[in-house]
């Protein structure tokens, strides 16, 4: 609850971060952090660093090469994670803003761009991504997976809930394949 409110303290004010990014304790622990928190990139001149540290008088910074290290491993998070775990399951998801909070008590390691709402799940089996999935789908987001082992494609719904714009990208591939030969089935079997 903190790590929303100062979320939701700094898309209100005037601070603009170069990242602003949320994850739980299991993410946390993956990147070597105590638990879930809140993770804040600023950049600029030194007047604007002064400004972030009286915004966020309580907020641990990270200087030089362990803040370089600490957005490294933000940013690989994903090809780190595939690459420990083989038989790994990704899933996208897409809510609003004030509705990702719900999304992060996963039992998962997630990953929130608490700025735009969209977050990232890690699953090492994809039986626990399907219920999330299922989850996700009941509570209003929208999700996808992005990345599964293609022996088990086959029994997990790649794109549960995909909404109005199926349609529209349907129409879209219509003009410019009206026979359906290009990349038949490549949205998630939808088209």
């Amino acid at each position: 609850e903190q790590a929303f409110a100062a979320r939701d303290s700094i898309l209100g004010g005037v601070l603009q971060p170069a990242a602003l990014d949320l994850v739980n304790a299991g993410a946390a622990r993956m990147l070597g952090l105590d638990s879930c928190c809140l993770l804040v990139r600023a950049q600029g001149s030194p007047a604007a660093i002064a400004r972030y540290r009286s915004e966020l008088p309580e907020a641990e910074m990270f200087e030089g090469a362990p803040e370089e290290a600490l957005w490294r491993k933000v940013e690989e998070f994903t090809p780190v994670f595939l690459e420990g775990h083989r038989s790994a399951c990704v899933v996208r998801l897409s809510a609003t803003i004030a509705g990702l909070a719900g999304f992060l008590a996963a039992q998962a390691p997630v990953v929130v761009r608490a700025g735009s709402g969209v977050c990232y799940a890690y699953f090492t089996d994809t039986a626990d991504a399907a219920a999330w999935l299922k989850d996700v789908a009941v509570r209003g987001g929208k999700a996808v997976v992005e990345f599964s082992p293609q022996d088990r494609n086959a029994s997990l719904d790649l794109w549960p809930s995909p909404g109005n714009d199926l349609e529209v990208m349907k129409r879209v591939k219509q003009l410019f394949d009206p026979r359906g030969l290009l990349n038949r089935g490549r949205m998630y079997g939808r088209f």
